[in-house]
């Protein structure tokens, strides 16, 4: 049986890399990856999508609390998100649980997918960025998907943050050759080389985190899955 694996690895392998990157804007991942027992709700990459610059543009500290509203300090399996449940968060504030027919909601936010086992906890994936200054926020169950709860909230066409994610595996590597004679000085000191490179820090803290070697981390990757 394949152990879960950290809240990095585990973002790539279900496609939460938003989620992923946001945690690298804020420089959250390593607090957020050290903490025990832990309840994640991750949007999903379309949730940042319908944001755009709502929460693109918003400075660390402001993506630190939303990523802290969407934390509660305690592992709360599917079957303990019954109707009407409060969940104090990291953040402070409280999110609610809705039942409406066979639909789950935090807050306004669908429950999609859950019980995804990582290494400090357990993971739900929602189809809503949670907002810390709209604790209030309802759903609408008769419309299949909500509305994003921030101001000025615009879809984009690329996802945010995911940028923010290093590059741990076939990164490009730029570097230039001396020229072989003075008349192709131009052809080569401007020729750029690109190869397959791995980036031993980010190995090194990868395998810090998980808590496997580096040689490790592979065998790790998958996560383990128990459905609803």
């Amino acid at each position: 049986m394949i152990p879960p694996t950290n809240i990095t690895l585990t973002s790539e392998a279900f496609n939460l890399t938003s989620y992923e990157g946001a945690l690298y804007a804020a420089n959250r991942l390593q607090n957020v990856s050290a903490s025990k027992d832990v309840t994640i709700f991750v949007p999903k990459n379309q949730a940042f999508l319908a944001l755009g610059p709502a929460i693109s543009s918003m400075t660390a500290e402001e993506i630190r609390a939303v990523i802290d509203y969407s934390i509660v300090p305690q592992v709360v399996y599917s079957t303990g998100l019954t109707n009407g449940t409060k969940l104090a968060t990291v953040q402070g504030g409280n999110i609610s649980v809705l039942h409406s027919g066979n639909n789950v909601y935090i807050n306004s936010a669908q429950l999609l997918d859950s019980n995804i086992l990582i290494a400090n906890g357990v993971l739900h994936v929602i189809d809503n960025v949670l907002n810390p200054q709209g604790p209030n926020a309802q759903p609408n169950p008769d419309i299949a998907s909500q509305a994003p709860v921030f101001a000025s909230a615009s879809l984009v066409n690329s996802l945010p943050f995911t940028s923010a994610i290093p590059c741990t595996t076939s990164c490009p590597v730029t570097s230039t050759s001396e020229p072989a004679s003075a008349t192709d000085v131009t052809a080569k000191s401007t020729s750029t080389k690109f190869s397959s490179k791995s980036s031993q820090a980010q190995a090194t803290a990868m395998a810090k985190e998980t808590g496997f070697k580096a040689a490790g981390l592979i065998a790790a990757l998958g996560g383990a899955v128990l459905m609803i």
